[in-house]
C-alpha cells in the first residue's frame, strides 16, 4: 500500500516545467458515491464581502442587509489517499458562524483522533495541523446530482476512523 503523502502528492508530475499533455485524457468524470480512505491536505482562509443582493434562497434577488460587510470562509481540500483515485481532490467550504460546518469539523477531528487543545487558536490553524500530521479517515464521497460541473462533494455526516 502506498503511502498516503506519495498517493497525495502525485510524484509523476512534479511541476510545470515537463508536462507532456499528450500523456493526459482530457475527460473528467465524477468518481461513484462510496466510502474512500481520505486526509485534509490543505486550508485556505478567504475574506469575501457580501454583495449587495441576495444570491440565493427564498430571499434571492432582494437586498443584502450585509452588503458591504466582510465574512470569512475556510477551503478544505481532501484528497483520497489509496485505490484505484488516490490523489483524487475533494474540496468543503466552511463557513462562518455556520454551527452546521463546525460539526463538520467536530467530526473530522473525531475521525482523527487530534483535539483541539488550544482553543485560543484560529480554526484555520487547528485545521492546519490536522492537515500536517497527514492521518486518513474514511469519509463517503457523494457524487453530486444534476452537477452540471461533474462534481463529487465529501458528506458532511458519514466521517468515521479508518
Amino acid at each position: 500500500m502506498p503511502s498516503a503523502k506519495t498517493a497525495v502528492e502525485m510524484p509523476d508530475v512534479p511541476d510545470f516545467s515537463h508536462v507532456n499533455i499528450n500523456d493526459i485524457n482530457p475527460d473528467f468524470e465524477a468518481i461513484e458515491t462510496d466510502f474512500y480512505p481520505v486526509q485534509l491536505v490543505k486550508v485556505q482562509e478567504f475574506t469575501k464581502v457580501f454583495e449587495e443582493l441576495i444570491k440565493s434562497g427564498p430571499n434571492a434577488g432582494n437586498p443584502n442587509p450585509r452588503a458591504g460587510q466582510e465574512y470569512k470562509q475556510l477551503s478544505l481540500h481532501f484528497a483520497i489517499v489509496d485505490g484505484e483515485f488516490a490523489g483524487r481532490r475533494v474540496f468543503k467550504t466552511l463557513f462562518e458562524g455556520s454551527t452546521k460546518d463546525y460539526k463538520f469539523v467536530a467530526r473530522v477531528a473525531r475521525a482523527v483522533s487530534i483535539p483541539q487543545e488550544d482553543t485560543d487558536s484560529s480554526l484555520a490553524e487547528y485545521l492546519t495541523r490536522i492537515s500536517e500530521a497527514e492521518v486518513p479517515f474514511k469519509a463517503k464521497i457523494n457524487k453530486t446530482p444534476d452537477d452540471p460541473y461533474n462534481d463529487n462533494a465529501i458528506d458532511e455526516f458519514d466521517i468515521q476512523p479508518l
